[in-house]
């Protein structure tokens, strides 16, 4: 400096987007990277971004998730212009696998066969 000098700083109040999942921990990306259940970002609002998951995917033995959409429409691998505040969410329909057998296995069978996935909350009859 030769002299007195002023400066202004201009601040924009943080508007941090997010990615999350709907039920939390599903795997997703973004730009690239791993991100699993909630992601926050400071991203420059209008910037160019790709969020993507995957369908189906195994949480724990015996459930799986089924990839149903994003909350902004978008396919499943897509690009977003960043929002001020936005949150994007990845929505998943939850499965759990049933396991039947005969006791004793030689005196009979049982329907439906073991393995089947069936939705969370759904009844099935087995007979």
């Amino acid at each position: 400096m030769n002299g007195p000098n002023s400066m202004t700083a201009n601040f924009v109040p943080f508007t941090g987007q997010a990615v999350a999942s709907n039920p939390p921990g599903a795997s997703m990306t973004v730009d690239g990277a791993a991100c699993a259940s909630s992601c926050t970002f400071n991203w420059t609002v209008g910037s160019q971004h790709t969020i993507a998951t995957t369908s189906s995917q195994t949480p724990s033995a015996g459930t799986q998730l089924l990839f149903s959409g994003w909350s902004d429409g978008g396919t499943i691998s897509h690009a977003i212009i960043a929002a001020a505040g936005v949150t994007y969410t990845a929505s998943f329909a939850t499965q759990y696998q049933l396991t039947t057998a005969a006791s004793p296995s030689a005196d009979g069978s049982i329907s439906p066969a073991s393995g089947g996935w069936y939705n969370s909350g759904q009844t099935v009859l087995a007979v």
